[in-house]
């Protein structure tokens, strides 16, 4: 059973850290991360926050940002591709390829970089924390669970559906009272209020079928 931890890193030269001093507020989610070159990799990311024309300056001046452009620009957020700059940036993707581990999402504030990745084990886990501080991060683990490896899951239950089951169990959502609510159960699997709403109840419905031995 591999496991999840949820950590926050931070360090001084982490991609974008410059932009979020400067123009405080702002909260980034990232979609995509791609990599040819590991420590120089393109991040696709949403950017939530007030003056976008003072973020975007920001950018222009921030010495770990090599390029970047605007994708898509809605009432309260921008979704923007930036290429990192590896001469002035700590990258945290290097750390991920050498320990081979799955980083299932991570977000930027100005309070750090909040990483949710999966690895096989404690030991693994252990290294990688330390390979981190070794370069001078910060790291503060929040959550520890069982993950969810795949085929590891009931028969009739998907993984997407497992993994929000987990999360929701996780955060609080089914217990008497809720500690938690649909939307913060959607952000923390990066989804849509409906998707996470679509996945709990599909995956509620496969897995009371399956243990009550129920036609579906």
């Amino acid at each position: 059973m591999s496991l999840v931890a949820e950590f926050r890193l931070t360090h001084p030269d982490f991609p974008l850290s410059r932009t979020l001093e400067d123009v405080p507020g702002f909260a980034l989610r990232a979609e995509q991360l791609l990599a040819d070159d590991p420590t120089a990799p393109t991040v696709f990311f949403w950017a939530e926050g007030e003056a976008f024309d003072s973020f975007e300056a920001a950018m222009d001046g921030d010495p770990t940002v090599a390029r970047w452009e605007r994708v898509e620009t809605l009432c309260d957020r921008r979704f923007y591709r930036l290429d990192v700059d590896p001469d002035a940036s700590v990258v945290l993707y290097p750390t991920d390829i050498e320990y081979g581990v799955s980083r299932i999402d991570f977000s930027a504030s100005t309070d750090g970089l909040d990483v949710r990745t999966r690895f096989p084990d404690r030991e693994t886990m252990r290294c990688y924390f330390d390979s981190c501080r070794g370069k001078g991060m910060d790291v503060s683990l929040h959550k520890l669970y069982e993950g969810i490896d795949v085929g590891e899951g009931p028969n009739d239950v998907s993984d997407k559906q497992c993994e929000a089951l987990q999360r929701a169990a996780e955060l609080g959502f089914f217990t008497v009272p809720r500690e938690t609510d649909l939307g913060d159960v959607a952000d923390s699997l990066g989804v849509s209020r409906q998707a996470a709403s679509e996945r709990i109840r599909r995956g509620t419905q496969a897995l009371v079928t399956e243990s009550f031995d129920m036609e579906g």
